[in-house]
């Protein structure tokens, strides 16, 4: 099919669109639109760059011109749709990644669920139920790999109302099914069977959105594309430098024996202000 969205056009509907969100307009960078773009027109998507460059913004911003042009089909362009009341499913490996995420989204008004171990108990405990207030609630659900095989999650896509919903497939982190995925957390390795579980559109599985730090070319990138049934050139790859040019490596010598109580050579660690610092001991 020939792009849509992935064209003058299209970029200009979705500036147009992203511009006049609210409570904040919003001007993407160019490949954050050369990812929202290429899903909107239906194309899987991965994604890599560096941690603080925008990835979060890929599923953001694209979920807001979704529900956008759902709200209002005449922003779409030519009869491109999405389902009444639209949602993405976002998988994270870590608590910490999901409470950063939904945060984020939260700012852009996007209505997000967490569902986790902590974040069920918090529920049961003021009478809730997580998984039935997402059947038709909340905008984007962030959930483990480990819950994709669980009677509950299989209830939520068993749900037709819940089922209709879903329009994107999301997987932050995608580096984890090389290492995480061949050790102790071999959840990673179904994440791909998830499509076959999506709902199917036009004879072709949900459009996957995958972002990472750290894709190495070659059997990584191989692996990652088996696992997510990603075909060489039937998808939209934007790979950017990881670089992190704000981050120094700092190399200090110990004089201060290991067994003491006291490290003067790390007081400045203490009196730096406004930044994050990591020590390791070698």
């Amino acid at each position: 099919m020939a792009p849509v969205f992935d064209t003058p056009q299209g970029r200009a509907r979705i500036a147009e669109i992203l511009a006049a969100c609210k409570p904040k307009p919003i001007e993407p960078h160019s490949y954050q639109a050369d990812g929202i773009a290429a899903s909107l027109d239906g194309m899987d998507v991965l994604a890599t760059m560096a941690t603080g460059s925008g990835k979060t913004g890929f599923y953001t911003f694209l979920m807001l011109v979704i529900k956008a042009i759902s709200a209002n089909p005449s922003l779409s362009l030519s009869n491109i749709t999405f389902p009444k009341n639209p949602a993405m499913l976002v998988i994270l490996p870590t608590k910490a990644l999901q409470h950063d995420m939904n945060r984020s989204m939260t700012e852009y008004g996007l209505a997000v669920n967490t569902i986790n171990e902590d974040e069920n108990i918090l529920a049961q405990e003021a009478g809730r139920d997580l998984w039935r207030e997402s059947i038709e609630k909340y905008d984007v659900i962030l959930i483990s790999p480990e819950l994709l095989t669980s009677k509950k999650f299989q209830q939520l896509l068993d749900h037709p109302l819940f089922f209709a919903r879903v329009c994107r497939f999301g997987v932050d982190e995608v580096h984890l099914i090389n290492t995480w995925g061949k050790s102790f957390r071999n959840a990673f390795n179904q994440i791909g069977f998830m499509r076959v579980r999506l709902p199917s559109r036009n004879q072709t599985f949900t459009p996957l959105i995958a972002t990472s730090a750290t894709i190495r070319e070659g059997e990584p990138k191989a692996q990652i594309c088996k696992v997510l049934g990603l075909e060489e050139g039937k998808y939209k790859l934007i790979r950017r430098s990881n670089m992190r040019h704000d981050i120094q490596l700092l190399f200090r010598e110990m004089s201060s024996g290991i067994g003491g109580k006291v490290f003067p050579e790390l007081a400045w660690v203490l009196d730096s202000e406004d930044r994050n610092t990591h020590t390791f001991g070698n």
